[in-house]
């Protein structure tokens, strides 16, 4: 997700075999997906492990999204279809593994969003206010913060956050959430990322020739 100014903290890009892990280029800094690549509407598989090469995708996430700049950054994002995400509102990098919401409030409101795989395009997003958030573990600025199953309220800023990176886990964009005229609105620039998506996907293959 990109940040507004006045969340933003900093952002970054990854891989697409499926899920074998791509070295990145030389300052880890991964290419992050934008609308149009297949991986973003792909289903994601469990993590298994937190094993080295998890964690080296995830610093490498971190690393991408703060270049970006951004607030978030899904494995999707970065061609990897694995149930992962990062995130920073501001308060330190949060790392979800295995994450679900479990339960939304009632009350909602709404916010302009923005996502770092539709470049140039934010809209207004109506979302739950609060989440209960359950995930297998947490990682709070690269150390593990909850370990085995856990469950977690969050609200505000964070809670919206969270909302559209697990979106991304699930195939969802946040493009699907806006109402058919404002969708409509927008279809020329969906159009043009689309086509842009096809020419990096093209030049991503010769390069990996």
């Amino acid at each position: 997700m990109c940040g507004l100014e006045e969340y933003t903290v900093k952002a970054s890009v990854m891989s697409e075999n499926g899920n074998d892990l791509i070295p990145a280029a030389a300052d880890d800094i991964l290419r992050i997906r934008i609308f149009g690549e297949p991986v973003l509407r792909r289903s994601t598989k469990s993590v298994d492990n937190l094993d080295q090469e998890i964690m080296d995708l995830i610093s490498k996430m971190l690393q991408t999204m703060y270049q970006a700049p951004g607030v978030g950054l899904a494995a999707p994002q970065v061609g990897v279809s694995f149930k992962l995400c990062v995130l920073d509102v501001g308060e330190g990098s949060l790392t979800l593994i295995n994450p679900e919401i479990v339960e939304f409030s009632d009350d909602t409101f709404v916010f302009e969003e923005g996502c770092l795989s539709f470049p140039e395009i934010t809209a207004e997003v109506i979302r739950p206010a609060t989440v209960r958030l359950k995930a297998d573990t947490l990682l709070s600025n690269g150390k593990v913060h909850e370990d085995g199953p856990f469950e977690k309220d969050f609200d505000g800023l964070l809670a919206r956050v969270i909302q559209h990176e697990i979106d991304h886990l699930n195939g969802k964009l946040f493009v699907d959430h806006l109402s058919p005229g404002l969708r409509l609105s927008l279809e020329g620039k969906l159009k043009k990322l689309k086509k842009q998506s096809k020419k990096l996907m093209k030049e991503s293959k010769k390069t990996s020739r």
